[in-house]
């Protein structure tokens, strides 16, 4: 039993690998989507003294859209979607003073492994100094990706009539 056992379990591990290198794929284009609008957000809100206490206090929202159905092939990448999303929530920011105003300099980085990524995103000496003290000692920011997704074609709304239009996740397959 052991052998049949073994056996399947070797059959098997392709299937992982691919599912494994399907979610990393995933994940690479949700995080530079999400260090994107970090930075953009960040450098919008630097005179926001409410934006920059939250953003220490509770950490940041990060909302993804979405008009997928949840119908015939949709359904797929809506799962894709849904799983690179929530894989964010491993996310940290950190920022940091940069070294010099050269603009290489500036530009974010990532570091860590699947079960943790910390971002820093290197701010320019003047900006560096206007930040809120905690942010300035290096603590990391939370993020908090939540995914809103509204079907509005008519794949969608034959789901509705004639299909479950639930989204069922086989979040245990790709842990």
């Amino acid at each position: 039993m052991t052998f049949v056992l073994l056996q399947e379990a070797a059959c098997s591990i392709p299937q992982g690998f691919n599912l494994q290198q399907r979610r990393d794929i995933v994940f690479s284009q949700a995080l530079a989507a999400l260090a994107c609008g970090f930075v953009m957000r960040l450098y919008a809100g630097l005179q926001d003294k409410d934006f920059l206490r939250q953003l220490h206090l509770v950490g940041l929202v990060a909302q993804f859209e979405s008009l997928l159905s949840t119908y015939s092939e949709e359904i797929g990448m809506l799962e894709d979607m849904e799983v690179g999303i929530s894989d964010l929530q491993k996310v940290m920011f950190k920022i940091t003073e940069a070294k010099t105003d050269d603009l290489r300099e500036l530009q974010p980085s990532v570091c860590g492994r699947r079960d943790h990524y910390t971002v820093e995103v290197p701010l320019p000496q003047v900006i560096f100094q206007t930040l809120p003290e905690e942010i300035k000692e290096g603590k990391l920011l939370r993020v908090f990706p939540v995914l809103f997704n509204v079907g509005i074609n008519e794949q969608q709304t034959i789901a509705e009539r004639y299909c479950s239009y639930s989204l069922f996740i086989l979040k245990s397959l790709l842990l």
